[in-house]
């Protein structure tokens, strides 16, 4: 196998020093090269492809995060560990490089003065963090294999809880817990702190809910789509009822499914049970299905298109509308296809959009005896559907109470 490929960026030649000479002791990595600035780390990664690069915050002419944003506009490919004494768990700094695309962080303490302690912390803490995502990779590729089989996985179902009340966090948690197929690998109090979390633990599927602040859970969900298109997400919520519009919009940013969660007037008990009784069966039925393809993949293994004969209009009459029905993942095809339109065809397309927003509500919707739907902001679901400015299929969220 393949030798890591690193680079070491730090405007500190002493740590840069004792950073290359705690990882060679390790035979599956080698250092490419180091570098006093994020200026020169750029010159240095057109150049040399590196695997992996270590990176400083606090540098001059170009600092670590400017250079991550650099980085991954450059190749996404690079992976990229912070190591820093700003990169605590939590902090600004490592959210904000998280955000902006690193890998991974690493908090160097600044009290250990000792070369002898600081190599054996690297070796210890680093390390393993080089490693770590590549095999976290490996495993979720073989457990996706054997749900593609149709095999019974022996690896659990990581699971990350996203929620900005601590009770509900703790009510979810406990009530996967007693799954012995479910791990939950992490909390999260809002949504940056969900994106943070993603990208350090890579969990199998998100549970989201929709209103918390800093970053709401649809915003989330649309940066964890972009993030990491394989994570599977549920939308937990006392919004997302059926055919809700809020319930609507999350399946159309990519939500796999949603999940009602009662108002508080519930008991913790009944809580808890109604999690385990209807949750813990959707959590594994999404999770043992075929894994989820990132599009640019599907996109590559599409076939090219069969040639298709023109359609017989056996009325004699002009056709005036064209309706397309949609399943799971479909509203966001529907969506890509209708910016292929015309850009004469707007108004066709919106009466499109009006359509397939209805027969969404309707499929994932309950409807009265009278035909209203349950849930949302209440009225037809196709008056509240809209195309915007890009041609995107896009939805309108109700005001909620």
């Amino acid at each position: 196998m393949s030798k890591t490929r690193i680079l070491v960026v730090d405007d500190s030649v002493v740590m840069r020093r004792l950073v290359c000479e705690a990882l060679s002791i390790d035979p599956d990595l080698t250092i490419l090269g180091t570098a006093a600035n994020g200026r020169l780390a750029m010159e240095f990664v057109r150049q040399e492809r590196p695997d992996l690069v270590l990176l400083d915050v606090e540098m001059p002419e170009m600092d670590g995060l400017q250079t991550v944003s650099a980085l991954r506009a450059f190749d996404p490919s690079i992976r990229t560990i912070m190591l820093s004494r700003f990169t605590r768990q939590g902090a600004t700094v490592t959210v904000d490089a998280l955000l902006r695309g690193a890998s991974d962080h690493v908090y160097l303490p600044q009290n250990t003065n000792n070369r002898e302690a600081m190599i054996s912390f690297l070796q210890e803490q680093l390390i393993p963090k080089l490693k770590g995502p590549s095999q976290s990779r490996r495993r979720r590729a073989v457990a996706a294999e054997s749900a593609a089989d149709g095999k019974s996985s022996p690896q659990k179902i990581r699971v990350l809880v996203v929620n900005d009340s601590a009770v509900m966090r703790r009510l979810v948690s406990e009530a996967l817990a007693g799954d012995p197929a479910l791990e939950v690998v992490g909390t999260a109090a809002d949504g940056k702190l969900a994106l943070a979390a993603a990208k350090q633990l890579r969990p199998d599927l998100i549970l989201l809910d929709v209103e918390m602040p800093e970053m709401n859970g649809l915003e989330a969900l649309s940066a964890l789509r972009a993030l990491d298109p394989s994570i599977r997400t549920i939308m937990l919520s006392r919004f997302t009822r059926r055919g809700a519009s809020v319930t609507v919009d999350a399946l159309l940013r990519g939500a796999d499914d949603h999940f009602y969660l009662p108002d508080n007037s519930e008991s913790p008990a009944t809580t808890m049970a109604n999690l385990r009784e209807a949750l813990v069966p959707q959590i594994k039925a999404l999770c043992f299905q075929s894994p989820r393809s990132k599009p640019a993949e599907v996109i590559s293994k599409t076939p090219a298109p069969a040639v298709i004969k023109p359609l017989v209009n056996r009325v004699g009459k002009p056709i005036e509308i064209v309706v397309i029905g949609v399943s799971t993942g479909g509203p966001q095809a529907l969506s890509q296809l209708m910016m292929s339109f015309p850009a004469d065809a707007d108004r066709h397309r919106a009466a499109h959009a009006a359509d397939v927003h209805q027969t969404a509500g309707r499929s994932i919707g309950e409807s009265n005896r009278d035909g209203s739907q349950r849930g949302g902001g209440g009225g037809s679901v196709a008056r509240r559907a809209r195309l915007d400015r890009s041609g995107g299929l896009s939805h309108r969220v109700g005001s909620r109470r």
